[in-house]
């Protein structure tokens, strides 16, 4: 049983990540404005009804495509020391385990696709990028809970969403200074630019 189980399982990640490749294939190649389920399943090999079984909306799948990547530091982050404050915790999780390159290498593809496929609008993400941050806020939020325990919702919900609103506009000024290229070089620039927004938050924006 446990054999069958554990195969079972490791088709079900293999699924998975065929769903995801196909997924970022498209997106770098064509953007996500008239991306589909069709365009994903087709290049995985896969039926709608499967792709449905895995994500709820491209949207979603999109999402997944980014979050799994912040394991290191969710787990960083729920480690620290329960006398940190959230955003204090957050900082040194983000210190200790940068966003690395495969996180970097997809949210920099979906951000410049949609500026080529006219999906942005005066540097202002899309419609489709704004659904994924929201996908990610309601991770974001879970995530703080878990560490805040009874805490207060409205407080962890409003800080979900001002860290969300930081991620977002170093995204942004990040994607501007890179241009086409993530190097070594870019992700560095990243981490810095994110440790300097939560900077700014921890500080009240005063500086």
């Amino acid at each position: 049983m446990t054999t069958t189980t554990s195969r079972r399982e490791q088709n079900k990640a293999r699924t998975r990540e065929a769903l995801l490749s196909a997924l970022r294939s498209h997106v770098s190649a064509h953007g996500v404005e008239a991306l589909t389920v069709e365009d994903v399943t087709e290049t995985a090999g896969v039926s709608r009804r499967t792709f449905f079984n895995y994500f709820p909306s491209i949207e979603a799948a999109l999402a997944e495509g980014t979050s799994a990547p912040l394991g290191a530091v969710a787990e960083a982050f729920l480690a620290r020391p329960a006398e940190e404050d959230q955003l204090t915790a957050l900082t040194r999780a983000v210190e200790a385990s940068p966003l690395g390159v495969d996180l970097l290498t997809w949210m920099h593809a979906l951000a410049c696709s949609t500026e080529r496929t006219g999906g942005r609008r005066a540097g202002r993400p899309s419609a489709v990028e704004l659904n994924v941050w929201q996908h990610h806020r309601g991770w974001l939020e879970n995530l703080l809970a878990r560490r805040d325990g009874a805490g207060d919702a409205l407080h962890t919900a409003t800080l979900a969403a001002a860290i969300m609103g930081m991620f977002e506009a170093v995204e942004a000024a990040w994607v501007e200074r890179v241009g086409d290229t993530v190097d070594e070089a870019a992700i560095a620039e990243f981490n810095t630019l994110m440790l300097r927004a939560l900077a700014h938050a921890r500080s009240g924006w005063t500086t």
